[in-house]
């Protein structure tokens, strides 16, 4: 069922980790002194934390309890919490099988073969947007498995998704730069957001002149740890 889906999207947390986000302005005889007290091993969550200052530690599932509520009390602390695992869940993975009644069109604007079929696009109003925005000069960030903005070894361009703009893409996965999609899913949420539009291609997007922002936050499985996405 779709409850059931859902309760699985949010897996156990680790037993054994913790996350530290400590003050922006914390100094190193901070840390070092917050490391005594709690008697443990701070470190980076990956190495481009180091600005927003967000730790991971290792600790004794015993004692994981007691050492957050110390870390809770310290001013440098923002936020002390466990680390939990999260998946997409199956009905997101799950390709669409029911199909959508067809939408009444206009002549003209979009002209992308398929728009006839994304009913939903009615549903929420976006011919009468489109007459009064579309979206330009803003950058939409695409948290999810990352996107197919690029051809770049294995990995292809999608090509409905050709003269978007993409800025500052980044995979917190492996640490790269390379934010490809090997899920397929953060694709599919780009290409809803602002699929290339009025292409005569494939279906239309919501916000066509955005810019996106590839961060790919969940592996290949369609999962990822909190501290790897809050990073």
């Amino acid at each position: 069922s779709a409850e059931q889906a859902d309760r699985i999207a949010a897996q156990d947390t680790d037993p054994d980790d913790i996350l530290v986000d400590l003050k922006d302005d914390v100094s190193a005889a901070d840390i070092a002194a917050i490391q005594s007290e709690a008697g443990i091993t701070l470190a980076l969550v990956d190495d481009t934390a180091e600005g927003s200052k967000l730790y991971r530690a290792h600790v004794d599932a015993s004692k994981r309890d007691a050492i957050i509520a110390l870390l809770e009390k310290n001013p440098k602390v923002e936020i002390a919490e466990p680390d939990s695992y999260m998946a997409l869940s199956p009905m997101d993975m799950a390709p669409l099988t029911v199909e959508a009644p067809e939408a009444t069109t206009e002549p003209g604007f979009p002209n992308d073969p398929l728009y006839k079929k994304q009913w939903h696009l009615r549903q929420i109003g976006m011919p009468e947007a489109w007459k009064m925005a579309d979206g330009n000069g803003v950058v939409v960030a695409v948290l999810d498995t990352g996107v197919a903005y690029e051809d770049y070894k294995n990995f292809k361009q999608v090509e409905d998704l050709k003269g978007i703009t993409f800025v500052k893409p980044y995979n917190f996965v492996d640490n790269t730069k390379h934010a490809n999609d090997d899920h397929a899913h953060g694709t599919h949420v780009t290409g809803t957001i602002a699929q290339a539009t009025n292409n005569g291609i494939g279906v239309a997007g919501v916000a066509l002149n955005v810019k996106i922002m590839p961060l790919k936050v969940l592996s290949g499985s369609g999962s990822g740890s909190v501290g790897g996405i809050a990073d």
